[in-house]
């Protein structure tokens, strides 16, 4: 799966790394798992999405409008790593549109990860 899901070992941030090409049936199976494990934990928890080796999601218009992780009651916030080139570009035109979530963007993982310190501490 060009998703992989793993806990940070010190902080309760979950961290999706995208790598590859993704598609509907990968991103399905993948939204289940984060689920149970946003589900199971026991405090709010900080989503940590790495696209930066995100190739593609072609075939994304396929994915059904759902119950969608920024409404989930244990997230607190979503961080997304998009990379230094990416950032650049498009984070203005990202962070100027109106949004109803809390989501911030980064271009590297460091810094994602201590917003989120920052961010569990409060």
């Amino acid at each position: 799966m060009p998703i992989e899901l793993v806990w940070h070992p010190t902080l309760p941030v979950l961290i999706a790394t995208y790598s590859g090409d993704l598609n509907a049936n990968d991103h399905r199976a993948m939204t289940r798992k984060r689920a149970a494990m946003i589900a199971k934990a026991d405090q709010p928890v900080v989503l940590l999405a790495d696209v930066r080796a995100l190739g593609s999601f072609e075939d994304a218009t396929k994915v059904a409008a759902g119950e969608h992780v920024l409404r989930h009651a244990n997230v607190i916030c979503t961080l997304v790593v998009l990379g230094e080139e990416v950032y650049h570009r498009w984070s203005r035109a990202i962070l100027s549109a109106e949004t109803r979530y809390h989501v911030l963007l980064f271009p590297t993982m460091d810094q994602a990860l201590a917003a989120a310190d920052v961010l569990l501490a409060q």
